[in-house]
């Protein structure tokens, strides 16, 4: 709103009505203020980030040959619970790489173990004691309680040993993948830390956002990419320092090769990246298609919030993994399109939208899977979108003929912990096929529209938060949508369709 000056007539009739004038403007300008803060939270797609989250200061050496990293890490930490506390859990999942692990990351034996060795554990200063139990958790015992509202900053000092294997976090044919590789706090709740036992099934980490400045240290021709944005590029004699920042993630993970090239371009205002080793093909095709989607989703669900995303094609067991701002593309994967969806999609419902990945992964995993076929219909390919559903209906038939026989004590409860499934196979027949067809059923039940309207609604009032079943249900309710009786018919072992009413 432009607000034109007032007329001649006004001005001479004294200093009365100019301070009415006054009022009255600034009683305008704070309404437009008021009604675009309201417009920016109900429905445009933009999301805020909080204010006041813990702050992560990470310092990273790395050595030439890619096999050990330096580690000096600083956490600004304040305690937002409702007692003072007494200990701090952490977990460090860099040791399901060590042999012997409790609870491996890896399958077999890799070509070289890895792990985290801790060197040095100060709380305000001071050093204090700790425990390592299950391998992965760490427990710091406190020589004074922080108490309720007040910071402590607690430091690190660690060496990392890289495994030698294609996994979340190793190296393999000169490719270093570094996820889920620092100390990271675990989540306080009912009253206590969580400490989640590490798992191959399904994504084991819980999460809360954080901010994150990151200084990474290598040899001058190491390429990395990574999550948040690189700031700065500085050169020494032997080295290089590369500055990162990430506002608002809920984790940190980055990859690095001599020998990586990069495509880049933009969507909407945010910088995108795919990065890829130079012997390969440029994957043109597929940068295309997380450019489209970033496009598509941007305007279906809500704004990507971040100022950068990167892709990187790396050596890896699985299909893709997803960490904020960057993931994980397997690059010799055969269906590369579906896989770069998926994790990108992740960028709304994992990273922004957090979901618990140990006991409730299907609030991520099946509404991505679905997603990811909705992309098609979203993107003007009807035929493609009702074929992968068809496809995804026949998978999840096939195995519930076929295999559950053998095994009539299986549950496809899609809503169980990783825990709970025997098999990579029987949680992913479960949580990714069996629970997307939840969300396609929804989908036929509530209509286009009001599906549209949903998942924006869940993604504003969940963002940089923890959802869960009740979020979801919440978000239909509001739209007008009740789906808690689909969900519980679902949670029983038979498919069940409900039709549009």
């Amino acid at each position: 709103m432009i607000l034109r000056s007032p007329p001649q007539a006004f001005t001479i009739c004294g200093s009365v009505i100019m301070k009415k004038l006054i009022l009255i403007t600034a009683i305008l300008i704070l309404m437009c203020c008021v009604l675009t803060a309201c417009a920016k939270n109900s429905g445009d797609g933009a999301v805020e980030l909080p204010k006041n989250l813990n702050e992560y200061e990470i310092l990273i050496s790395i050595s030439d040959d890619l096999r050990t990293l330096d580690l000096k890490q600083t956490i600004t930490y304040t305690n937002t619970e409702s007692k003072d506390l007494n200990s701090l859990v952490f977990y460090l999942y860099a040791n399901a790489f060590r042999e012997g692990a409790e609870h491996t990351a890896y399958l077999s034996r890799p070509a070289g173990y890895g792990g985290i060795d801790m060197l040095s554990v100060t709380v305000n200063g001071e050093k204090v004691t700790y425990s390592i139990k299950n391998t992965t958790i760490m427990t710091l015992s406190l020589n004074a309680p922080i108490a309720v509202g007040e910071k402590a900053l607690i430091r690190f000092e660690a060496k990392i040993n890289v495994p030698v294997c294609n996994l979340r976090m190793g190296l393999s044919a000169n490719i270093l993948n570094m996820g889920s590789f620092y100390p990271v706090l675990s989540v306080f709740e009912n009253g206590s830390f969580r400490e989640d036992i590490y798992s191959r099934t399904g994504d084991p980490f819980y999460q809360e956002i954080a901010n994150y400045k990151v200084i990474i240290e290598c040899n001058p021709a190491l390429v990395i990419a990574s999550s948040g944005s690189q700031s700065s590029e500085t050169f020494g004699r032997s080295y290089k320092r590369v500055e990162i920042n990430a506002e608002g993630i809920r984790d940190f993970a980055f990859v690095a090769s001599y020998t990586f090239n990069v495509l880049s371009g933009e969507v909407n205002g945010t910088d995108i990246f795919y990065y890829y080793p130079s012997s390969d093909k440029p994957p043109v095709s597929a940068f295309e298609t997380a450019k489209n989607t970033l496009k598509v989703f941007n305007e279906i669900i809500g704004d990507y919030p971040y100022p950068s995303f990167s892709l990187a094609d790396i050596n890896f067991y699985y299909g893709g993994m997803e960490y904020s701002g960057l993931v994980f593309i397997n690059r010799t994967a055969t269906d590369k399109e579906a896989i770069v969806i998926h994790e990108t999609l992740h960028q709304w419902f994992g990273m922004v939208v957090g979901s618990d990945h140990v006991n409730s992964a299907w609030l991520d995993e099946a509404l991505v899977t679905f997603l990811s076929d909705y992309y098609y219909l979203k993107s003007g390919n009807s035929a493609r979108f009702k074929t992968l559903r068809g496809r995804a209906k026949n998978e999840y038939d096939s195995y519930v003929r076929l295999q559950k026989p053998i095994n009539p004590e299986t549950s496809l409860n899609f809503t169980q912990s990783i825990y709970a499934f025997s098999t990579a196979y029987e949680y992913s027949m479960a949580v990714y096929t069996r629970g997307s067809l939840f969300f396609d059923n929804v989908f036929s039940y509530a209509g286009e529209k009001s599906f549209d309207k949903a998942l924006r609604y869940y993604y504003e009032q969940n963002a940089f938060k923890f959802a869960t079943k009740e979020s979801l249900l919440t978000a239909f309710r509001v739209k007008r949508k009740d789906i808690g009786f689909m969900l519980d018919a679902w949670i029983s072992d038979s498919v069940v369709t409900f039709k549009q009413n």
